[in-house]
């Protein structure tokens, strides 16, 4: 017969035989595991019955919950077709961690207020101690002598017409167009015909009739010319204002004494600054659904060989764990990397199943 026996993980669940086995503490050193569990493979071969070579119809529980005590409330048992040489594990399902990333404020943005006071430096100030008037002056007028000529008649325009000249010529004009009309007349085919039913029109064309008439030719035209007198001038003297008069402003200038003063040489400056948050980027991990006690598939000691954990090491170490180096044996650092990454992906946890193989992508579903 051959050896029914599987693997369980640190944290073992009960087989399918219902025999109870005394399982390690959840923290069973990594270092004795492989001697535990040959132990464990060989208690569990001795306990477990004579299994026919046909499948057997087994009864388990697929989840019981721990907090349910109403009998109404509790999940009813599923049933699995299991076949010969299988084995199969209670196991957890626990919530599947989702790793999101957390954005935390360590310090509140404050503004930054920079003051920069105010300089004054000394000057000297002139003060008006008698402010200062205008006065006023008058300036008469300036005239010039100058010889002037006034017109005493202005110049006259006059307009002479000159008759327009005309020439008797002879032209002739059509009185009546020439035209074409139709008139009765014989031809040869219709003489010689026995019977002329028909009628025969020549067109004959009538000349344009035509006048002489005596027409009265424009050779220049009427026109007229300007005849232009000049004008009578004479000759005077006269006083021309050459510069009127005006009142001149003359001012009186302030009277001032110099003081020592301060000014101020750059205003006061307030510098605003706002000084951002300070942010820590944290990784916050959450789960999702709830803890479940399912039943699943484990892996026989007979079916689990070297190839297998080799595939199984080389896909835990693609999935970013670390299994150690790919040599084929299931030990503490492969273990630890199986477990982590059923916790991960909230498979069964605590044994090598063949759902965490098919998830990993060792065996096909």
């Amino acid at each position: 017969m051959m050896k029914l026996g599987y693997y369980l993980l640190p944290g073992l669940l009960l087989g399918i035989s219902g025999c109870a086995s005394t399982t390690p503490d959840s923290e069973v050193d990594s270092v004795h595991y492989s001697q535990w569990a040959e132990q464990q493979a060989q208690q569990n071969a001795e306990a477990a019955p004579q299994v026919a070579a046909e499948p057997v119809l087994a009864q388990l529980d697929e989840a019981t919950p721990a907090a349910a005590e109403n009998t109404s409330q509790a999940s009813q048992p599923a049933a699995f077709v299991v076949s010969a040489n299988q084995c199969w594990v209670q196991s957890v399902v626990r919530p599947k961690p989702v790793q999101k990333p957390l954005e935390v404020v360590t310090k509140d943005s404050v503004n930054k207020i920079q003051v920069t006071p105010t300089q004054l430096s000394q000057e000297r100030k002139q003060v008006v101690t008698k402010d200062g008037v205008t006065m006023y002056k008058v300036e008469p007028p300036v005239y010039r002598q100058v010889k002037e000529r006034v017109e005493v008649r202005p110049e006259i325009v006059r307009t002479i017409v000159e008759p327009a000249v005309f020439e008797m010529k002879k032209e002739v004009v059509e009185v009546e167009a020439a035209r074409t009309e139709l008139e009765a007349c014989k031809t040869a085919g219709v003489t010689f015909a026995r019977e002329n039913t028909a009628r025969t029109l020549c067109a004959r064309l009538i000349p344009a009739k035509t006048a002489t008439v005596m027409k009265k030719t424009l050779v220049k035209p009427e026109t007229k010319r300007e005849v232009v007198e000049p004008a009578v001038f004479k000759e005077v003297t006269r006083w021309v204002l050459e510069t009127p008069a005006r009142v001149v402003e003359v001012p009186v200038a302030n009277e001032t004494a110099e003081l020592p003063v301060q000014v101020v040489a750059q205003a006061e400056k307030v510098d605003e600054q706002q000084v951002p948050a300070e942010v820590r980027q944290l990784t916050a991990t959450e789960y999702t659904g709830e803890p479940q006690m399912v039943t699943v598939r484990a892996v026989c000691d007979a079916d689990l060989n070297a190839p297998m954990i080799v595939s199984m090491q080389n896909a835990l170490q693609s999935a970013g764990l670390n299994p150690g180096a790919a040599d084929g044996k299931l030990g503490p650092r492969t273990v630890a990397a199986l477990l982590e990454y059923q916790r991960r992906h909230g498979l069964a946890y605590g044994a090598l199943t063949y759902e965490s193989l098919q998830h990993l992508g060792v065996v096909q579903q």
